[in-house]
C-alpha cells in the first residue's frame, strides 16, 4: 500500500506544471541530462555561489555564455539545475525525511557574464522512488528525488518573443506587399476601365435639353424649334458624344411621343365640337320645326274659326 501511494505521488509530481515551464524529468544521483562537455559548450564555464541559506536558498550559477543554438541546450540547462540541486543541498541541508511537499524557498538561477538573469529554478520538490539494482543493497530501496517545480529561461523566452516579433514582421510585409498588389491591380483595372467609369458618369448628367424638353412637354409646346434644340450636336470627347447622342433619340422620343398624344387629344376635341355641333343644329331644327307646326295649327284654327264666323254671320242674313 505503501509503495503505490509513493508511486501515485511520484507520477503526480512529475505531471505538475507551475505558471511556468517545469523540469518534468526527476533529478537524483545518476540521472544526468548532459555531460560536462555539453555543458561547457553551451555555457563554457560555470562557477557555482551560494547566494542565500536563511529562510530563502539560493544558489547562483554564473556562465560565460548560453548558446541557444546549440543541440538540447534545454536539457542542458536542466543539468545546470541538476548539479545546482546538489550543490544548494550540500549547504543548506533539507529538514526533515522526504515528505513528499515541495519547499518554495529553495531557488537557483543561472546568470550570465552582464548580470542578465538567463534560467531560474523555484519550488524543489522532494520525494522518493526505488533506486536502481544494486547488489550490495536490498531489493528494494528508495533513493531521494528532487525536482524543480517552476522553471523560466528569460533567455529562450526573449529569442522565441524575438522569433515571434520577426515572423510577425515578415508577415507584415507580406500583407503590405499583398496590398500593394492589390492596390496596384486595382489601379489597373480602374485605368483598363475607364471608360466606362466615363461613360458612368456621362450616363448618370442629364443632356443639355432635358429641361427644355420636360418644360415643353408638360406645357403642351411642341415645335420645331424644340426639336432642333435635342438634335443640336453636343460638344465634347468621343464618349460624350455617343452618350449625348443616345439622350437626345430618348428625348426626341419622348417629344415625339408627346407631340402624337397632343395631336390626338386635338382630334378628339374636335371631334367632340363637331358632334356637339351637330348636336345643335339638329336640336335648333326640331325647334324650328315645333315653331312651325304650332304657326300652322294656330292659322288653320283661325282659318277655321272665321270660316265659322263668316257661316253663322249668312245663315243670320237669310
Amino acid at each position: 500500500m505503501r509503495t503505490a501511494i509513493s508511486f501515485a505521488l511520484l507520477l503526480a509530481a512529475f505531471a505538475f506544471i507551475g505558471s511556468d515551464a517545469a523540469c518534468a524529468d526527476p533529478i537524483y544521483t545518476g540521472k544526468a541530462f548532459a555531460d560536462a562537455a555539453d555543458v561547457s559548450r553551451v555555457f563554457g564555464s560555470t562557477r557555482f555561489t551560494l547566494e542565500s541559506c536563511d529562510q530563502q536558498k539560493s544558489v547562483r550559477i554564473d556562465v560565460d555564455r548560453y548558446d541557444l543554438a546549440a543541440d538540447g541546450s534545454l536539457n542542458i540547462a536542466k543539468e545546470l539545475l541538476r548539479q545546482s540541486t546538489f550543490y544548494l543541498l550540500q549547504q543548506c541541508a533539507w529538514p526533515g525525511e522526504p515528505t513528499y511537499t515541495t519547499d518554495d524557498s529553495y531557488s537557483a538561477r543561472i546568470v550570465l557574464p552582464d548580470g542578465t538573469e538567463a534560467v531560474r529554478a523555484s519550488g524543489l520538490f522532494r520525494g522518493s522512488a526505488y533506486g536502481p539494482y544494486d547488489p550490495s543493497k536490498a531489493p528494494m530501496y528508495t533513493v531521494p528525488v528532487y525536482i524543480w517545480q517552476h522553471y523560466q529561461d528569460s533567455v529562450s523566452a526573449a529569442r522565441d518573443s524575438a522569433v515571434r516579433e520577426s515572423w510577425s514582421a515578415s508577415l507584415d510585409r507580406i500583407w503590405h506587399f499583398i496590398q500593394l498588389i492589390a492596390v496596384a491591380a486595382l489601379l489597373v483595372w480602374l485605368l483598363t476601365k475607364w471608360q466606362t467609369f466615363v461613360r458612368w458618369y456621362y450616363l448618370l448628367t442629364p443632356h443639355p435639353a432635358r429641361s427644355l424638353v420636360y418644360t415643353a412637354v408638360s406645357g403642351g409646346e411642341i415645335d420645331g424649334k424644340l426639336f432642333a434644340q435635342i438634335l443640336r450636336p453636343v460638344p465634347g470627347n468621343r464618349i460624350e458624344r455617343e452618350v449625348r447622342a443616345r439622350q437626345a433619340q430618348e428625348l426626341e422620343r419622348l417629344a415625339r411621343q408627346t407631340e402624337s398624344m397632343l395631336r390626338r387629344r386635338a382630334e378628339e376635341a374636335k371631334q367632340k365640337l363637331r358632334e356637339e355641333a351637330a348636336y345643335r343644329s339638329a336640336q335648333r331644327e326640331m325647334h324650328d320645326a315645333t315653331v312651325d307646326a304650332q304657326l300652322a295649327k294656330a292659322r288653320a284654327d283661325m282659318l277655321d274659326k272665321l270660316a265659322e264666323s263668316l257661316r253663322r254671320s249668312a245663315e243670320g242674313n237669310q
